[in-house]
């Protein structure tokens, strides 16, 4: 990861979840990826 975007995360990011006890993520289940099979998703900051 890049300074830059580690810096955003504790600076910008990490205080809108200050006060939330937990549940930061969501996961979404997109699939199977064509080809591979391989299992797909997006993580989402909630």
């Amino acid at each position: 990861m890049r300074k830059r975007t580690v810096k955003k995360l504790f600076d910008e990011v990490g205080p809108r979840y200050r006060e939330r006890n937990g549940g930061y993520t969501r996961i979404v289940r997109l699939g199977y990826r064509r080809g591979d099979a391989a299992p797909l998703s997006i993580i989402e900051l909630v």
